[in-house]
């Protein structure tokens, strides 16, 4: 039997959080990243986070720790990186397996879902070179900062997964010059979600007025639980943001079978550790791509061959793929139930919660979608009830409950003028032995925080 020492789970930890960007740095005074998850198993910290980042489970843990001891044996290099790329193609396999892909995608293993954004922005480059493109999406309120940069081949972090480049904002080198992007809002200044066909009708007029090649992100579940466009224009080009991982297998396939490229990370919905992104990319396209045309910024060809991903990457996708798999072993309609129960509580506790106002909710306008996962909330000023509390006065509640070990949503815009919180249910909720319990220990501690 293997012993394992001090060391050796320093060095494993250090390992999980490498080959990132700055947002798996950890605090040298925590001990914690941006998001305060620790970088080791905490099973004392309550969890409803999934929609922004979960600390690694006991399970992942060992699941993880399985590969880095094949990766040690492996030795140094060359034959290091050879195990690498062994242990992708079996992380690849074993995600077509759970979603179907087999024949229907090529999957890519990328440090995070904005890496993968930034990696399917190359692939399209190289499927059309010198085109540059017009990637027509949700504003960044609802899909994350960086997104939008990444989307149009431009740095959007001040470290990068591989190694220095340009500065925060600067185009990625190989990028065709021209690339943007145009937001489109689901809320208006209130908070109110926008109507569908107001919506979808301007994603249509973006995509006629887009100079360039346009692309429609069509997203899957966005930071507070919204959907859109839920229609494009006959024949527009399309890729799927579904980094939440919200949605089962054959909606995740059918977006596939219309050739629209997808974007996955086990480390939302999942609650794998901080970050794990995949392209998954048609495979009735891949003959088509001119992988030498792939941008050199990018710093990999990924021709399937070399050079294989970091082993940081690889470990969180194995811990990742432990939560997925555990979960895939429940049948639909025990998830669908757990979820709808779950989320009419968590409705109902927010709305009874002196000082908590719910976010006006995505409409259920999708009888094959998920119920409701995310259930976003503002928080009425204690000194004045009539004003909801901003965004960054919102971080320090975000803050004091992580110090009271409960984790829940970053907070975000909802609307113009005031922020919101979210709890999130994810696949280690549904896995609660007393999910009544959790309920009432985070209630408990965010009246009292707030009061």
């Amino acid at each position: 039997m293997m012993v394992v020492t001090t060391g050796d789970s320093e060095a494993l930890t250090a390992l999980l959080i490498s080959g990132g960007d700055a947002r798996l740095a950890l605090d040298p005074a925590t001990g914690l990243n941006k998001y305060y998850c620790p970088p080791r198993p905490d099973p004392e910290i309550l969890c409803f986070s999934s929609c922004t980042a979960s600390p690694i489970t006991l399970e992942g843990m060992a699941a993880a720790r399985a590969v880095w001891t094949r990766l040690r044996a492996a030795g140094a290099a060359p034959a290091e990186p050879e195990a690498r790329q062994a242990v992708a193609a079996e992380i690849a396999a074993r995600l077509s397996r759970l979603y179907g892909l087999e024949g229907l995608a090529t999957v890519l293993l990328s440090p995070s879902g904005t890496d993968a954004t930034l990696l399917l922005a190359g692939l399209l480059t190289a499927e059309q070179p010198g085109i540059p493109l017009c990637n027509i999406m949700v504003a960044a309120a609802e899909t994350g900062a960086g997104v939008p940069l990444a989307a149009a081949g431009r740095n959007f972090s001040p470290t990068t997964a591989d190694a220095p480049g340009p500065r925060f904002g600067e185009a990625v080198t190989g990028f065709p010059p021209g690339m943007v992007t145009i937001p489109i809002p689901l809320r208006r200044d209130d908070g109110t979600v926008r109507p569908a066909d107001e919506v979808d009708a301007d994603f249509a007029a973006a995509v006629a007025a887009a100079p360039g090649r346009p692309v429609v992100h069509w997203m899957e579940g966005s930071k507070t639980g919204l959907r859109a466009p839920h229609q494009v224009p006959a024949g527009t080009e399309v890729v799927v943001d579904a980094c939440q991982a919200r949605l089962t297998p054959e909606r995740l396939t059918g977006y596939l079978r219309r050739g629209w490229p997808v974007l996955l990370t086990g480390s939302k919905f999942f609650g794998g550790p901080s970050f794990s992104g995949a392209v998954l990319f048609p495979q009735s396209r891949w003959a088509a791509l001119d992988l030498d045309a792939l941008p050199a910024g990018l710093g990999t060809d990924h021709s399937g061959s070399h050079p294989a991903p970091a082993a940081g990457t690889l470990l969180r996708w194995a811990a990742a793929l432990d939560e997925m798999e555990r979960f895939s072993a429940q049948t639909p309609a025990a998830v669908r139930s757990a979820m709808a129960r779950l989320s009419a509580t968590l409705s109902d506790r927010i709305a009874t919660t002196p000082g908590l106002v719910p976010a006006p909710p995505a409409p259920a306008d999708d009888p094959l979608a998920w119920p409701e996962t995310i259930h976003s909330f503002a928080v009425r000023d204690p000194a004045d009830r009539s004003r909801l509390l901003t965004i960054s006065e919102l971080r320090g509640l975000y803050q004091a409950l992580a110090g009271a070990g409960i984790l829940v949503g970053q907070p975000v815009g909802i609307g113009a003028a005031f922020g919101g919180l979210r709890l999130a249910i994810g696949a280690r909720n549904l896995r609660d032995d007393d999910p009544a319990a959790s309920l009432d220990r985070l209630f408990t501690t965010l009246r009292r925080l707030i009061a």
